[in-house]
This record gives C-alpha cells, structure tokens and sequence, in this order.
C-alpha cells in the first residue's frame, strides 16, 4: 500500500475501522487496520476509506515527530 493509494482511497482498505467517536490511540488503531482484512488488492479499486486517512494521520506523527494536531496547526 503506497501514500498515494491513501490519499486517493485505493489501498483496498475498508471504510472504518470503528465509531467516529471511539477514542482509539496511534498504536491500537494501527494493529486494528493490520488485523482488518482488505476489501480489495491495493490500486484495484477505490473505496471511501476513513481508515486509509488514519492511517496517513499515523505516518505524518511518525514522520514529523508531532502529533498530527500540532503538525497541522504548525
């Protein structure tokens, strides 16, 4: 699954991995989305996916060394 497949819903991802409003940390919704199973091969189809985006907010944090909050309001 590449960035790109993130930003445009095509990592074959499904669309939540829970309730909108479950407080779930970084590490507990990574491990969710590791265990979830794919709704399709990555780059086959698109799919809205909330989950690709947490993801992306995942890689941003690792990236920067920021929450993905501070990131965005810096």
């Amino acid at each position: 699954i590449t960035v790109w497949q993130l930003l445009t819903h095509r990592a074959g991802l499904i669309g939540n991995l829970g309730a909108d409003s479950e407080a779930i940390g970084r590490d507990s919704m990574l491990a969710r989305l590791m265990r979830t199973p794919l709704r399709a091969a990555p780059g086959a189809e698109a799919f809205y996916s909330n989950a690709g985006y947490a993801a992306l907010a995942a890689i941003v944090e690792v990236a920067s060394g920021l929450s993905y909050e501070a990131y965005v309001r810096d």
